[in-house]
């Protein structure tokens, strides 16, 4: 008699057995993911201005923390934008060559130490550009003629004074293309 009387008090009040569940995946662990500070952009300026050859780069702190740009995204930012901040447009592109690799290297480093943590020269890492992108440097002779050429940046270097030819390179943000900055060579495909 009482199994009958515990079969029909389960069928009138049934016990709520959990439903199985997929278990939670783990969430990243945040305090690994590396997150901009404001004093990052006066470190990065100041590494500019010292290892970037970037002169004054310190003096537009204020006018790219108020566009919110910073040493992480900085290569992302359209050449056109930086330069109606008032950045020549030679600076513009050491700026944007140096910040993603300032940008990998200073997650829990020491800029110091940078030197230990790359490999290569500085200048060379310095000038690289990222990876999905190409700089397309032109290279214009003064009898008249040019030759286009691709690569993935700068380094730091200089054209021999008595070369027949002067070295450009085109922004596409500009819409133009813009002689080399002084102290800076093409890095070119192949080489």
């Amino acid at each position: 008699l009482s199994g009958i009387i515990n079969s029909i008090a389960s069928l009138v009040h049934p016990v709520n057995q959990p439903l199985p569940s997929t278990p939670k995946k783990n969430q990243p662990d945040d305090h690994h993911t590396f997150k901009p500070s404001p004093s990052q952009l006066g470190r990065f300026l100041t590494h500019a201005e010292k290892d970037a050859g970037v002169k004054n780069a310190s003096r537009h702190e204020y006018a790219l923390a108020d566009e919110g740009y910073g040493p992480d995204i900085l290569h992302l930012v359209d050449d056109k934008a930086l330069c109606t901040l008032g950045i020549p447009a030679g600076d513009v592109l050491r700026l944007k060559q140096a910040a993603p690799l300032w940008w990998k290297a200073e997650p829990g480093r020491a800029l110091k130490r940078r030197h230990e943590v790359l490999e290569g020269s500085p200048a060379e890492k310095l000038q690289e550009t990222p990876p999905n992108k190409k700089m397309r440097f032109e290279k214009r002779y003064l009898e008249g003629g040019s030759w286009t050429l691709f690569g993935p940046g700068t380094m730091e270097g200089d054209v021999d004074p008595n070369a027949d030819f002067t070295w450009y390179f085109y922004s596409k943000d500009l819409k133009m293309t813009l002689p080399l900055p002084h102290g800076l060579v093409p890095i070119l495909d192949g080489e």
